[in-house]
C-alpha cells in the first residue's frame, strides 16, 4: 500500500491519497480540488472519507464527488458540524450530501480499514486504522500534540477518553495526523505533553 500526502489550503490540512494497485481512497480532501485530482489520474478512487466536519478536511469534497462519481463518507455525528463549519467561510456554501456512515471496516485490496470513534474534536471523529499498522487520525492526534476542544461540539473529556483509546495501539503504528508530521503511537506515547498531562 502507498501513500500520497498532500498538503492543502490555507490551513496547510494533510489530504491523503491511500492507494493499492489502481484502487484509491482519498481521506480529508480539504481544499485544491484540481491538485488532488491530478493526483489521483489513473486511479480508480473508491471513497472520499473524511475524519471529521471542519471545513479545512472537506472543501474539495464537492468537486471531487462530481468528477470521480465516488461516494463521501463521513461519521454522522459530524453532519451538523459541517453545516457549521461551511458557514464559517467567505462565501458560505452547503455541506456536501454524506453517501455512507464511516463507521465499521472498509477493505482496499485486501488491506482492512477499521474506522475508529474519537470524539472530542468534534462530536464525529474518527481515525482509520490500516492493518493495525498505520493511523490516520485526522485533528484528534498529532505530533507532540492534539487537536483543540474549544470548538462547538467539543469536549476535552471525550477527547481524553480518545486519547487513552489510541494509546492501546501497539508503539509501533505509524500516525498520519490531519496537520503537521508523521509520527507514532510510541513516541507519542513517551513525548506527547497532553498524554503525559492527563493520561499518566
Amino acid at each position: 500500500m502507498r501513500i500520497k500526502t498532500l498538503v492543502v489550503g490555507t490551513l496547510y490540512t494533510n489530504c491523503y491519497v491511500v492507494y493499492e494497485g489502481d484502487e484509491a481512497f482519498i481521506i480529508d480532501p480539504g481544499a485544491e480540488a484540481d491538485y488532488i485530482l491530478e493526483q489521483v489520474k489513473g486511479l480508480k478512487v473508491k471513497a472520499i472519507l473524511a475524519t471529521h466536519g471542519h471545513f479545512d478536511h472537506i472543501l474539495a469534497v464537492e468537486r471531487l464527488k462530481k468528477t470521480l462519481k465516488a461516494p463521501f463518507l463521513i461519521h454522522p455525528a459530524d453532519g451538523w458540524i459541517m453545516e457549521e463549519s461551511l458557514k464559517w467561510i467567505n462565501p458560505p456554501r452547503p455541506a456536501p450530501e454524506i453517501d455512507a456512515p464511516l463507521i465499521g471496516e472498509l477493505g482496499l485490496k485486501g488491506h482492512k480499514f477499521e474506522v475508529i470513534h474519537t470524539p472530542g474534536h468534534t462530536p464525529g471523529s474518527v481515525s482509520i486504522l490500516v492493518d493495525n499498522e498505520i493511523l490516520f487520525s485526522g485533528d484528534t492526534l498529532f505530533q507532540g500534540s492534539v487537536g483543540r476542544y474549544d470548538f462547538p461540539g467539543s469536549s476535552l473529556e471525550d477527547l481524553k477518553k480518545s486519547i487513552k483509546k489510541l494509546m492501546e495501539l501497539p508503539d509501533r503504528v505509524k500516525v498520519y495526523p490531519g496537520h503537521g508530521g508523521e509520527t507514532t503511537i510510541g513516541d507519542e506515547r513517551r513525548e506527547n505533553w497532553f498524554i503525559i498531562t492527563y493520561l499518566l
